[in-house]
């Protein structure tokens, strides 16, 4: 037979089983709350990503563009260059140059003095 005092302890076996799965079904609510708030945060999250990859991808493009532009500036301004020097020795005609270095000659003549008249003293 049964008795009073079994039937009090399977009372308060059940009695803590009940609070025990309260206190899990409290604690699980708890849980499924958090991870509800941290999978909205996670979505922010990869929007903000997928916003900076756009952002990067933007800025790297620009980045190119601009460096592209730079070795077009400097490919245009080396040509130019050597356009230039060809074109101020091309333009010159040969009498002109010779010219040129007799105007020279004739300073240098100017700069040093003469020996002839030097010689004639003698």
């Amino acid at each position: 037979m049964i008795s009073v005092e079994q039937i009090h302890k399977l009372e308060s076996k059940v009695l803590k089983a009940v609070d025990v799965i309260k206190s899990l079904r409290e604690e699980n609510n708890l849980l499924k709350e958090k991870l509800s708030g941290y999978e909205k945060r996670i979505e922010e999250l990869e929007v903000f990503i997928d916003s900076f990859k756009q952002d990067q991808t933007t800025i790297e493009e620009g980045i190119l563009n601009a460096l592209n532009q730079l070795d077009l500036l400097e490919d245009i301004v080396s040509v130019s260059d050597s356009d230039t020097s060809l074109h101020t020795e091309d333009d010159q005609s040969p009498a002109e140059l010779s010219a040129e270095e007799n105007s020279v000659g004739e300073e240098k003549e100017k700069e040093t003095p003469s020996l002839e008249n030097e010689l004639d003293i003698f």
